[in-house]
């Protein structure tokens, strides 16, 4: 799964990064941020995560609404994969009750 994402350079999770990113800025302006983003990934032919993060790096209102562990986390499919299976199991548990 991880060199799958990293092949399509992180454009898979950019919608989930925009939702994180949406408390600290804003939901319209967290999704056209992440779709400029995108653009310059495509255009550099860089990792969108390391496009993000060098974002945030520099300006320093991005750097205060989200953490870079946070956003690697975002960027990390078993870290997101997480809530869900955690609602999996507990759907399941309580069919089997």
């Amino acid at each position: 799964v991880r060199a799958e994402l990293r092949g399509r350079q992180g454009f898979v999770v950019r919608e989930g990064v925009a939702a994180g990113r949406a408390s600290a800025i804003g939901r319209r302006n967290a999704v056209s941020v992440m779709e400029d983003r995108t653009r310059k990934a495509v255009d550099e032919k860089r990792q969108l995560l390391d496009v993000v993060l060098e974002e945030i790096e520099s300006d320093k209102s991005l750097r205060a609404g989200i953490s870079e562990p946070r956003l690697r986390a975002l960027f990390d499919p078993v870290a997101a994969g997480v809530p869900a299976a955690s609602v999996g199991r507990s759907l399941l548990d309580s069919l089997k009750k």
